[in-house]
């Protein structure tokens, strides 16, 4: 290892001019030249000084000759530079010749590159074992498949464009001003509705955005191969200089040329497939090849700092007229990638717009710990481009260099031993270093690399004028503006790169040629001229292990255009948008104890998903009286079920035509309403204490004769006929008892006795349903209620049942349950029903076997389940406790789930979340100790979020917009009436305009003075006191 300061074999050759001007003047002296001895001495003694200071001061990777050939250079380039549009175009300073449609392109030395887009891998909370797992496998992919192909690792980072994440929202309130239609089926709905969405998307812009600030960051694997890769005689192309200031050179379109262009694009083929396929390796990472339009948009924010909005139109333009040049250099890519300005001054490269500085990271960890660039690949705030030019090294050789720097090294540590030196700690360490990388490579697959890093922090217009705002210096000069928050941004980047864990040597250009220089090397594609320029090596070298260990990129982002709003990813700040309809299966789960914020959260994303799109459905079932706000924000009906209203558990519907012509449209949905009922009846038994085990055949085969009583069979097209009720059941009963040999399998005497002995029973224990008994409310058909077509949002309210028993919450839900379906198969458009308390469904084993047939079936609706539960042991303990041998139903429900949340839970035990969800240690910790609770005072709360098709958990921040905030407060019971509560507590809405009900709402609050339950007939909404006509289409 070179110790800096010490004098190498360059630093010798830097004194070449004072002695020589010395022995020179001695040689005068001797033969009494006098003058010219004078002359000599003289300037010997200016230039042995010069020579010693330039020698001690210069960085070890710089000689004394390469500093003073680029101080002059810099003096040669200040007299040139600015260059504007005119000045720089044909000079193509970025290199690239021409882009191809492959997504590939030509460099102007000759050299051929193309792009792999890598997706950050999502790495909150994994442990150290899990961390070192996924570098393993990845080391093995670098020093097993890549082994001798050099790449890079590209980098990029800019400011996310908020606007377009809440587009929809923004689309939905200018549709309706535009076309003059209510958002809501009501005059006040509309105007909550709309107050709603317009406070969203200003918060979300001018708040909550800036108040995280974060980059949205890409990643790429740059591949390249050159002429001399892939032939063995002379090359017909001239190349040129690769420099910044290399010039165009045009070659002959010639057989020869076809032939070498053919070869490079095979080599290139198959040295990215290669490295896909090592990515592949790790878990979590997924790789494609970046098209033509991706590579373009890199190159021309990185070289113009202007991104064009006609990108597409500009890149076909240019690939398809590339051979037709103006003048030399000039053709349609370099018009299109040649910046506005271009200048180098102080260190700071001016590229169109933009005014950037360069790092060159010139010192490394010995032993860099996995992930240990993840808060440089996760920076918010500023924009930064990262270039890690990776090298392959002939192996024998790295080996041979590596026993004679051990040597080096031990003897420079006896030396300072024997002098007392402290500094001979900082030696050992550096020796056991070359021994470890030395046995490494003798006795392993290890393969050696050399290694070059670039790091590059922009700063533009906008960032500048934000930074003199936040410094109240709003009247300083642009460029001036741009330099100070440049230099501010810089900080915050050299920060990162030299703290734990990265532990980094960044140095800074030392001249302005310096910093042209570090700037190309750090472009998407440009050689590493740093290094090829200068007389020291500017590479590092490293195992496949270290490079491993900048990888998998820690930063997972799901920004799905109109998905649920959840909140933000802590680990890089960025919004989260999921949809769940992009999932294989579209349901949810969402767990956590009491005030853990999760009622909070789901309020926030369904009211934004729904209020967003009027095709959209939502019904939200609890029993805590929880959804009030929600309800009455959107104009919903608020359904009180107090167990007085009659919901006939047989009503069935046609499925829409699409799933009737569907390979399961005949038979499946029949059958499963015929499990639906049985179920139910099963749980009547259950709530009675009984087991329902012995029943469960009479009672299916009873209910499907129900229905072909009534001419219901199996086709879809009968299930328009009218629903039979529990009085029909209890005739077929009936009839079971009278002629039993009908309903027995082979008729025979015994067969039927015991049939007419479980009928009998069994209508013993139905007895509730006669006429003013406790389920008699069931028998007859359905009132009017959520089946309603132009029903699109319901609260169905069931907190009357809140001191019942666990089997008799369960029954309701379940009648619930089979009510929606109904509805699911005649309504267009997605539909989310939202059960708060969903654990009480899984209270029989009947009623789990239906839940995993509907959340399979209810997906080819386009519907989603949301199931919200504080006792997560329903869904996971009992998953895990079915015996050998036997399906899992549970396990089924929850593998349905394709969005998992889990809220704080203290009192669960971590086994299961490691076991059941597939947490690790770290997060289930999180869950159970530290996240965050909507109780707090913190105004938010934290929770771990799964995507079925996403790796790990993601660790979030949920908040709510203002206006969404005070109606997520609101109460019935102690707030009154909605309206006037908002017009009190919210400032966009006058207090003096609330609005007096009308006649139709006036006689609904008189009747609601008698009778203060809402019921299926009334359908009205509490509080507000008025009807919801709001039509299907809002």
């Amino acid at each position: 290892m070179t110790i800096k300061g010490a004098v190498t074999l360059d630093n010798i050759y830097s004194f070449a001019i004072p002695f020589a001007t010395l022995i020179i003047a001695l040689l005068a002296w001797s033969i009494d030249a006098t003058i010219i001895a004078v002359v000599s001495f003289a300037i010997s003694l200016v230039a042995l000084p010069t020579v010693l200071y330039l020698t001690y001061t210069n960085p070890y990777y710089l000689s004394s000759r390469e500093r003073f050939e680029r101080f002059i250079e810099s003096r040669r380039i200040q007299q040139k530079f600015p260059y504007h549009y005119h000045e720089t175009l044909g000079r193509q300073i970025h290199g690239v010749e021409r882009l191809y449609p492959d997504g590939t392109a030509k460099m102007t030395d000759g050299r051929r590159v193309g792009l792999i887009g890598v997706k950050g891998m999502n790495a909150c909370r994994i442990t150290s074992q899990e961390a070192h797992t996924y570098v393993g496998a990845l080391t093995s992919g670098i020093d097993e498949q890549i082994k001798d192909i050099p790449f890079s690792i590209y980098a990029t980072s800019d400011t996310f464009e908020t606007e377009e994440l809440i587009e929809h929202i923004t689309e939905c309130v200018e549709e309706s001003e535009r076309t003059n239609e209510s958002l809501a089926g009501t005059a006040r709905a509309d105007e909550y509705v709309r107050e709603l969405l317009l406070n969203v998307s200003s918060w979300f812009v001018e708040t909550e955005s800036p108040k995280w600030d974060a980059n949205d960051w890409e990643y790429y694997i740059v591949v390249e191969v050159s002429p001399e890769d892939v032939t063995t005689g002379p090359i017909s192309a001239d190349t040129g200089d690769s420099g910044l200031f290399g010039l165009f050179s045009s070659t002959d379109d010639t057989e020869e040329n076809r032939a070498l262009d053919s070869e490079l694009r095979a080599e290139l083929d198959d040295r990215m497939n290669t490295i896909r396929g090592a990515l592949a390796s790790v878990e979590g990472i997924d790789s494609g090849r970046a098209g033509v339009l991706d590579h373009a948009r890199l190159l021309l924010r990185y070289w113009s700092g202007e991104p064009s909005l006609s990108l597409g139109t500009e890149v076909r333009e240019a690939m398809a007229n590339d051979d037709n040049r103006v003048s030399v250099g000039e053709t349609p890519t370099e018009r299109m990638l040649t910046p506005s300005e271009l200048d180098a001054q102080n260190g700071r490269v001016t590229v169109g717009d933009e005014l950037c500085k360069t790092f060159c990271v010139m010192g490394w960890p010995v032993e860099p710990p996995p992930l240990f660039l993840g808060d440089l690949f996760t920076m918010r705030k500023a924009n930064v481009d990262v270039r890690v030019h990776v090298e392959p090294e002939y192996k024998q050789r790295s080996i041979e260099e590596l026993e004679r720097l051990y040597a080096d090294v031990e003897s420079e540590e006896m030396e300072r031993a024997q002098n007392m030196d402290a500094s001979k700690i900082q030696i050992q360490n550096d020796k056991d270093a070359v021994r470890k990388m030395y046995l490494l490579l003798r006795n392993t697959t290890a393969q050696p690399w050399q290694v070059s890093m670039y790091v590059t922090v922009r700063v533009g217009p906008e960032e500048a004028y934000e930074y003199a705002q936040q410094m109240g210096r709003e009247t300083e000069n642009l460029y001036l503006a741009k330099v100070r928050a440049l230099e501010d941004a810089c900080d915050d980047v050299l920060e990162v790169l030299t703290s734990a864990p990265a532990g980094l040597g960044p140095r800074q250009p030392s001249s302005d040629m310096s910093a042209l220089d570090m700037f190309e090397s750090s472009s998407p594609t440009g050689a590493d001229l740093y290094h090829e320029k200068g007389d020291k090596p500017k590479r590092t070298r490293m195992l496949g292990g270290a490079i491993a260990a900048m990888f998998p990129w820690c930063a997972g982002t799901m920004q799905e255009s109109g998905g649920l709003r959840f909140g933000r990813n802590k680990q890089n700040g960025s919004a989260i948008f999921a949809d769940p309809f992009e999932r294989g299966a579209p349901h949810l789960l969402t767990l956590g104890q009491t005030r853990s914020g999760k009622t909070y959260s789901v309020e926030t994303a369904l009211a934004e998903w729904y209020c967003s799109d009027p095709s959209r459905t939502l019904i939200v079932c609890d029993t805590e009286q929880g959804f009030e706000g929600l309800t009455q924000l959107c104009g919903g009906k608020h359904i009180v079920v107090d167990g007085q209203q009659t919901i006939n558990p047989f009503d069935i519907q046609r499925p829409p035509k699409r799933i009737r012509e569907s390979s399961v449209g005949e038979s499946n949905h029949f059958q499963m309403k015929i499990d639906e009922v049985t179920s139910f009846f099963a749980g009547i038994l259950r709530a009675q204490g009984i087991d329902p085990s012995g029943y469960i055949s009479t009672i299916e085969d009873a209910v499907q004769e129900t229905y072909e009583s009534v001419g219901i069979t199996h086709d879809p097209e009968t299930h328009d006929e009218a629903s039979p009720t529990i009085e029909d059941f209890v005739s077929v009963l009936e009839q079971m008892l009278n002629t039993p040999e009908r309903f027995t399998f082979t008729g025979h005497e015994r067969e039927a006795e015991q049939r007419v002995r479980v009928v009998s029973d069994l209508l013993d224990k139905l007895s509730g349903f006669k006429e003013n008994r406790k389920y008699h409310h069931m028998v007859g058909e359905t009132e009017t209620g959520i089946l309603d077509r132009e029903t699109d949002m319901a609260y169905i309210d069931l907190s009357q049942f809140n001191e019942a028993s666990e089997a008799e919450k369960s029954v309701m839900l379940h009648l619930i349950f089979g009510q929606v379906y109904q509805k699911v198969k005649r309504t267009k458009g997605e539909i989310i029903f939202l059960i708060d308390e969903a654990h009480f469904l899984l209270h029989s084993e009947e009623m789990i076997e239906y839940l995993q047939d509907a959340a399979r079936s209810w997906a080819r609706y386009d519907a989603a389940l949301w199931f919200v539960t504080q006792s997560p042991r329903e869904f996971i303990e009992r998953a895990q406790s079915i015996g050998e041998g036997q399906e899992n139903q549970r396990r089924t429900i929850l593998d349905q789930c394709s969005t998992i949340q889990t809220f704080r839970t203290p009192r669960i035990e971590p086994e299961l979340l490691m076991e059941g969800l597939g947490q690790n240690r770290n997060q289930a910790d999180f869950v159970r100790n530290t996240a965050v609770t909507g109780s707090s005072e913190s105004q938010y709360s934290e929770c771990l979020i799964h995507f079925q098709d996403r790796e790990g958990w993601w660790e979030s921040h949920i908040e709510a917009s203002p206006f969404e905030d005070i109606v997520w407060n609101y109460a019935g019971r102690k707030h009154g009436d909605f309206d006037q509560y908002l017009r009190m507590n919210w400032d966009g809405f006058s207090r003096t305009s609330a609005r007096s009900p009308d006649a139709s709402e006036q006689a609904v609050i008189g009747d609601r003075e008698e009778d203060v339950t809402t019921t299926f007939e009334q359908s009205v909404s509490t509080n507000g006191g008025e009807f919801d006509d709001r039509s299907s289409d809002r």
